[in-house]
């Protein structure tokens, strides 16, 4: 067994790419895999591109070469090192020891669906009333009235590409102007009351007469779907609560086994 192990391990140091050598230390596409983990990027090395693997290597040759000079300096019998390296495998340690027991922590469907009916009770899954609108910000009432003249002459499906056209053109809300002004679903109370009080007016297809004024300036809406209020549905939220179930079995489970091991330790506090 222990054969096969090194083996196996033998095999995967040799699939791994030196992507550098600093001073005879390699720094290899595993290592580079490892790194990015820790600078918390869900990305390998292969997914980067040039420009970035370039940027990233000179980082990590850096890196190397002061971890090499650090060691010459005799850095390691110094005791804030050790003091330093203890406490760093123990977060490793425990680090390790908890995703492992995380990954092995399952929930079934039905302990899902409990969840589900439990929050409904509550009245956590309640959704208010809701509209997809797309709109088109400027800073004057003129422009805004031109725009509205322009779109009135429109209809439907030419409406609304003739909206989003505008809306990437002169829009002054840069961020949904690269959506052509949409705005996905929103609640009534997430939108300034003068924005929200002119969208919910309207049904689907139509835009506003005149233009809406709040303190961002004039807007011309387009209101394009609705959702009623009503409970959010099961399978829209199965894949949300199934992790939040799992990491409450986890957390009670973690807490239970903190707690065993507390009673069966030996444990002395200094006064």
């Amino acid at each position: 067994m222990k054969r096969m192990l090194a083996l196996a391990a033998f095999a995967a140091s040799l699939s791994a790419a030196t992507l550098a050598t600093v001073n005879g230390d390699k720094i290899t596409s595993e290592d580079a895999d490892v790194s990015l983990s820790q600078q918390g990027l869900n990305l390998t090395y292969e997914q980067l591109n040039d420009e970035q693997k370039k940027q990233f290597l000179d980082g990590e040759v850096a890196r190397k070469l002061l971890s090499q000079q650090a060691k010459k300096s005799g850095v390691e019998k110094d005791s804030e090192y050790k003091s330093q390296l203890a406490i760093a495998q123990e977060q490793i340690a425990i680090g390790t020891y908890l995703k492992k027991k995380s990954d092995s922590t399952t929930v079934s469907d039905a302990e899902v669906k409990k969840l589900y009916d439990e929050l409904k009770a509550q009245g956590q899954l309640d959704q208010p009333e809701q509209a997809r609108a797309r709109h088109i910000l400027v800073a004057q009432e003129g422009e805004a009235k031109d725009i509205i003249k322009t779109l009135s002459k429109k209809k439907g499906a030419e409406l609304e590409a003739e909206f989003e056209k505008i809306a990437k053109e002169k829009s002054t809300d840069k961020g949904s102007a690269e959506r052509g002004g949409d705005l996905g679903y929103f609640s009534k109370d997430r939108m300034v009351k003068e924005f929200s009080d002119a969208a919910f007016a309207l049904k689907n297809g139509e835009i506003t007469k005149t233009p809406v004024k709040s303190n961002f300036g004039y807007h011309i809406i387009l209101v394009i779907d609705r959702k009623a209020a009503g409970t959010l549905p099961f399978g829209d939220i199965a894949d949300r609560l199934k992790e939040r179930a799992k990491a409450t079995k986890f957390n009670e489970a973690l807490e239970k086994e903190i707690a065993d091991l507390k009673s069966k330790a030996k444990i002395s506090y200094e006064k």
